[in-house]
């Protein structure tokens, strides 16, 4: 590889970092918002719940391709 292609690899990698750490860091300030208020109007059993379902929608988030893959294949 020249420097070219190297600078715009280092480039591309920084840029998608970028927007990869702020998804999550939205992300994870929408699971807090949404455990304190299924916690504080749903009670112990939805916050349990809840708490199932973040290990998911993490997977989804870092994996989106396989995920929808998966969704798609059970449909059929």
């Amino acid at each position: 590889m020249n420097a070219n292609e190297d600078r715009l690899i280092a480039r591309l990698f920084k840029d998608t970092l970028t927007v990869v750490m702020l998804s999550m860091i939205a992300s994870t300030i929408g699971n807090v918002i949404d455990g304190i208020i299924t916690g504080s109007f749903l009670g112990t059993d939805a916050i349990a719940a809840f708490g199932f379902t973040v290990p998911y929608q993490r997977f989804v988030t870092i994996f989106p391709g396989s995920a929808r893959a998966r969704n798609a294949n059970s449909v059929q």
